[in-house]
């Protein structure tokens, strides 16, 4: 059941949720990767920022394309907004805890994870997140909080594996096991809020 709107409110609870939930990813995604480039405004700065951005946006587009035929259906469209916030969500938690290498971003070196590993997986995110809103389909902000955390700690399961499978460069195994250690992260706050969540009914 969703949960009531304010008086007054103009945003449902959910797709404020939605909304901080993302806004947060990017933001912590942009300070960890300038922290890790030395400046956001170095090469490899601007290019992870890039690369953040984008996974968030491509996860958007990829999710309001699947949904079209849903809304055409009678769909909920709130309910999609909420969802798609979410898959958008997922994308920018995935850079943010697993940031691209450096090396990308370096003339000599040959990877490209954004090509290989990380849009790829933001696709597969999105896949995930209409997955996951079948596993749990309340339409409350602490459903919305477990979605997301169990969504993106499957998506860093995927990173770390077509890192480690396509990823170029020495350090490709060193970068997958990053992303396998941060999907343990997710998934642990994924349990914490399942069992919260089940307290809660």
């Amino acid at each position: 059941m969703a949960e009531p709107e304010a008086p007054g409110s103009q945003l449902r609870p959910e797709t404020r949720t939605g909304l901080e939930l993302l806004g947060l990813g990017l933001l912590l995604g942009a300070v960890h990767v300038s922290f890790r480039s030395h400046g956001a405004f170095t090469e490899a700065g601007r290019g992870g920022l890039v690369d953040l951005v984008g996974c968030a946006f491509i996860g958007a587009v990829l999710w309001a394309m699947l949904t079209i035929r849903a809304l055409a259906a009678g769909g909920s469209v709130k309910d999609a907004v909420d969802d798609g916030l979410t898959a958008s969500a997922v994308a920018a938690w995935m850079v943010t805890l697993a940031p691209p290498r450096l090396s990308n971003y370096l003339p000599t070196e040959a990877a490209s994870d954004f090509a290989y590993a990380y849009l790829p997986a933001s696709l597969v995110g999105v896949l995930l997140v209409n997955l996951a809103v079948v596993l749990w389909p309340a339409r409350t902000r602490p459903a919305m909080g477990l979605r997301l955390a169990a969504t993106t700690a499957a998506t860093l399961v995927v990173l770390g594996v077509l890192l480690r499978v396509v990823g170029g460069g020495a350090d490709a195994g060193e970068a997958a096991l990053r992303a396998w250690l941060a999907a343990g992260v997710a998934a642990a706050v994924a349990a914490g809020l399942h069992v919260w969540a089940r307290r809660r009914a």
